[in-house]
Formats: structure tokens, sequence, C-alpha cells
């Protein structure tokens, strides 16, 4: 992932609200992240983490997203540069 391909600060917000929003569900829909970012669901999972590696986040969060979107080969610091990706 280079800068380039990191959310800008409004589409980081949106991408952690629609994961939050979905989060008690299993997770945005493929079809939603399709009409909502115009992407895969690959390429949200690789904002998300973008979003969350750059924002501050609350852990209990990060922990629940983990399990919705996990990392699997994104290379991505979560919010506090002690846990360990």
């Amino acid at each position: 992932m280079t800068i380039r391909d990191l959310p800008r600060s409004g589409d980081a917000e949106a991408v952690l609200s629609a994961a939050r929003q979905w989060a008690p569900y299993g997770g945005v829909p493929d079809e939603e992240i399709f009409v909502l970012f115009g992407t895969s669901k690959t390429r949200f999972v690789e904002m998300l983490w973008g979003a969350v590696s750059n924002t501050r986040c609350d852990q209990e969060l990060v922990r629940l997203l983990e399990e919705i979107y996990p990392r699997r080969g994104i290379r991505s610091r979560s919010c506090h540069a002690s846990t360990p990706v």
C-alpha cells in the first residue's frame, strides 16, 4: 500500500462509519461496499485498515473489526504502535 492508496480523511471517516454500522450484522455486504465506495470488498478492507492506522480508534472497536475484516496479509498498523500486526 502506498501513501496514494491511503483513504483521505473524509473517506476514512466514511469507511470507519460503514464498518461500525454494519459490524453487528457481520460486516458491510459486498453490494453495499460497491454502492457506497465503488470498490471491491478486498479494497474496502485495505481502506478500512488504512483508516484504522491513521485514526485514534477504540481498541474494542479494533478487535471487533479484526473479527469481521481479517487483515490477511495487509501490512498496516493498528491505532497503537505497541499492538502487533
